[in-house]
């Protein structure tokens, strides 16, 4: 059967709304989750809230003219005050909370979880990654019609990568590994990272492919000849009907063999070769990214697929993937 409309709304789990640095101290963004207005603050003491964007005393968007002030965000109607767990500081409106969403940093990323109709808390929680040694996070946001079950399906969907983006062949280095919200498998890819004057680095490439529920992809590239290690992730969001907001959020180890690399340019900084490197690798990638982009937007969703015997992981992902929705529906 194929239907239009790709899943039920919508699944439980940890989504990115943002990278650390998109919020300093005293600051205040809006963001839209599977229908619902929030905002995302970080008071004058680092602490970081996610609240219902609308005041719970007339409806005005606290996104739209509130501010932080200190520990709380006023609102900008009557400057009724709200701290980080929602409850109202003003005297003047007494008892008013502000619901309040789970809301999570960790390794440079905004986490914030949706726990379905029933607004479950979470269970489990996204990885902390070592950040010593890797380059700053670097975030670029797409808008487009998909959702986050195809994005990670999209990861272990491995013949489309030959055939689509063009590598020379891709190989499980292990099983695909799914236990509770974990997804795991490790990947060979040959394909080519060559630029135009450098030196080519083609042969096998490792992907360490991780997820975390369907909001939380991570992909660890590891070309062992240079020492190159990057990782990518992608955070697909619902934000109304069949719109995602996708984040790629990316950042490398510096310690890599840059003169290995770069023979002819050893002389020059480090940091600098670095610097262009990651913005070579980072482009290279949404490259290869757009490509999917126009099968996602564009695809209908086949509920029962006939076995290709290309796609040995399909049914097991899709049995896995059922237990981050509401009971009463199915996938």
């Amino acid at each position: 059967m194929i239907t239009r409309t790709h899943f039920p709304p919508y699944p439980k789990g940890w989504y990115g709304l943002a990278i650390s640095s998109d919020i300093p101290s005293g600051k205040l963004i809006s963001r839209k989750l599977m229908e619902h207005e929030l905002i995302i603050f970080r008071t004058k003491s680092g602490v970081l809230s996610a609240l219902d964007a609308y005041c719970p005393h007339l409806g005005a968007h606290l996104g739209h003219g509130g501010k932080v002030i200190g520990e709380v965000v006023q609102c900008p109607f009557h400057r009724f005050c709200f701290d980080t767990q929602g409850k109202c500081a003003s005297s003047a409106f007494k008892g008013g909370r502000a619901a309040t969403w789970p809301i999570r940093e960790t390794s440079g990323l905004v986490m914030v979880y949706y726990g379905g109709p029933e607004n479950e808390m979470p269970t489990w929680e996204v990885p902390t990654l070592n950040t010593e040694g890797w380059s700053p996070n670097i975030c670029q946001t797409f808008t487009f019609r998909s959702h986050p079950q195809e994005v990670v399906e999209n990861s272990i969907d491995l013949s489309h990568g030959v055939g689509l983006h063009g590598f020379k062949s891709i190989t499980p280095k292990t099983e695909l590994k799914l236990e509770g919200p974990n997804l795991r498998i490790d990947l060979a890819v040959k394909e080519s990272l060559d630029f135009p004057g450098f030196r080519d680095i083609s042969g096998e490439v490792e992907f360490n492919v991780h997820a975390w529920g369907l909001g939380y992809l991570l992909i660890r590239v590891l070309a062992e000849d240079v020492k190159l290690d990057m990782r990518y992730w992608l955070l697909a969001t619902p934000t109304e009907g069949e719109n995602i907001e996708l984040r790629l959020v990316f950042s490398a180890d510096q310690n890599f063999n840059i003169a290995k690399m770069f023979p002819v340019l050893k002389i020059l900084p480090a940091s600098l070769l670095r610097k262009g490197l990651f913005a070579l690798l980072l482009r290279k990638y949404i490259v290869t990214l757009k490509q999917d982009f126009v099968i996602w937007g564009n695809k209908n969703y086949v509920k029962n697929p006939i076995p290709a015997g290309n796609d040995p992981f399909l049914k097991q992902y899709r049995e896995w993937a059922k237990q981050f929705y509401a009971a009463e529906t199915s996938t």
